[in-house]
């Protein structure tokens, strides 16, 4: 084919008219995975720096935190040894032991109980309390509550009140139920403290 004088030649060899300029074709490859892993490492970097400049600590430091590591603990103030230390307290659960303690011991009555001690009959055995509520101060719901009180009581005041190796038994009044619980913790300590001074005077 014989060129024209108003078209030339291009690089393939095809005639483009003169004044036109030849169309050029770009390739462009397709992205590859590897970048955009790239580009997510990148950005998970960028994250972590500005984390970790948002927690650079202020020039002043933390006000309300104690400085040091090695900062020594509060030490808690410790009673000493035979003074109000507490001891066990076991139960009373067979009648013959309650009987026992109500004809050969002592008795103080008080608003809110009674109570009966008696020297247990193992020498340096535990300290053991019994509770009883008869009919007379009312139905079995009444007695429950009576007896739920005298517990309660009885564990406040006896692992640091009673003496060791003597058998209790409280016994719950028509006063018991409505009593109020100060009072009746009250009472236990007073007669604890009567039928010590007994039995320190019936000892000498």
């Amino acid at each position: 084919m014989e060129a024209s004088p108003n078209q030339v030649p291009n690089r393939r060899g095809q005639l483009t008219p003169l004044g036109r300029a030849p169309i050029q074709r770009r390739c462009f490859s397709a992205p590859q995975p590897g970048w955009r892993i790239l580009r997510e490492a990148n950005l998970s970097t960028e994250c972590a720096r500005a984390q970790a400049a948002a927690r650079v600590p202020r020039a002043h430091g933390d006000r309300g935190r104690a400085q040091g590591v090695g900062a020594a603990p509060r030490q808690r103030a410790q009673t000493p040894l035979g003074l109000n230390a507490a001891i066990p307290i076991g139960r009373l659960k067979r009648r013959a032991e309650f009987l026992r303690v109500a004809s050969a011991g002592t008795r103080c009555a008080r608003p809110g109980l009674v109570l009966q001690a008696a020297p247990g009959r193992a020498v340096g055995g535990p300290t053991r309390v019994g509770f009883t509520v008869t009919k007379k101060i009312g139905d079995a719901v009444t007695r429950n509550r009576v007896r739920r009180r005298l517990r309660a009581a009885a564990a406040q005041v006896l692992p640091r009140r009673a003496a060791p190796g003597t058998d209790y038994v409280l016994v719950g009044r028509a006063a018991t139920l409505n009593r109020r619980y100060s009072d009746l913790v009250g009472d236990l300590e007073a007669a604890l403290k009567r039928l010590g001074a007994r039995q320190g005077k019936a000892h000498k």
